[in-house]
């Protein structure tokens, strides 16, 4: 009984691994190089003089912010099921895990801010084509004077992910020994274990900043648009 049991039990785990490895590594890296590269292509075509509006310049930043995302993700899923170097945890530890949701942030505002300038030219279409054309600057400053606080407000409002993983260098930790592994590796720090930090800053937080903020943003914004 016993042996049919943890027959049973290795073969569900393989079966959760093998799901788990088609959609993060093949799903995952699949989709993001097609979006990269469909990014790529529209990078262009959003700055050329061509199609040049305010409105494009501000998918330049969204799709910027779209595309370091996915790298990032793409990174990620190389690191765990294909290949991994001390390079690679050390670069996850201090740099990916936190800019991945720098830009996640960014690109969630990007869009809420896209919907607030078409929400003005729509229910003001006068004093907004008099505001934007008349106003002598150049379309970039408006476009900026949205971008650059979204990008500030995702660095500040991600600073803590800088302090929720600590390196464990080969040697110093009697796991790296029993597994033979010459790898660095990463644990969580006492802030990200903190029961407070993790209910108000990571569940609570986030979920409302990220997630029920935004949403109600876009739905206010959308059914003024389109009423």
């Amino acid at each position: 009984m016993t042996n049919s049991t943890e027959d049973c039990d290795d073969t569900v785990s393989d079966y959760l691994y093998l799901y788990t490895w088609w959609m993060e590594c093949v799903g995952e890296i699949g989709i993001g190089l097609m979006g990269l590269i469909g990014n790529c292509i529209a990078l262009p075509i959003l700055y050329s003089k061509l199609v040049s509006s305010i409105f494009n310049k501000m998918l330049v930043f969204l799709t910027i912010f779209d595309n370091i995302f996915i790298i990032c993700c793409v990174l990620e899923s190389i690191r765990k099921y294909i290949f991994t170097s001390n390079a690679q945890q050390l670069i996850f530890i201090y740099l990916l895990y936190q800019l991945q949701n720098i830009a996640l942030t960014c690109s969630i505002y990007a869009t809420v801010v896209l919907a607030v300038e078409r929400y003005i030219a729509v229910s003001r279409p006068v004093e907004y084509h008099i505001m934007v054309n008349t106003s002598g600057s150049s379309p970039w400053r408006r476009v900026l004077a949205y971008m650059v606080p979204i990008t500030l407000f995702g660095i500040l409002f991600n600073l803590p992910k800088y302090f929720e993983l600590q390196a464990i260098l080969p040697g110093r930790n009697n796991s790296d020994e029993s597994n033979g592994t010459n790898l660095v590796q990463f644990l969580p720090t006492e802030l990200r274990l903190n029961e407070d930090y993790v209910f108000y800053y990571v569940h609570l937080t986030r979920f409302f900043i990220t997630g029920i903020l935004p949403f109600i943003s876009l739905l206010f914004l959308n059914y003024g648009i389109y009423r």
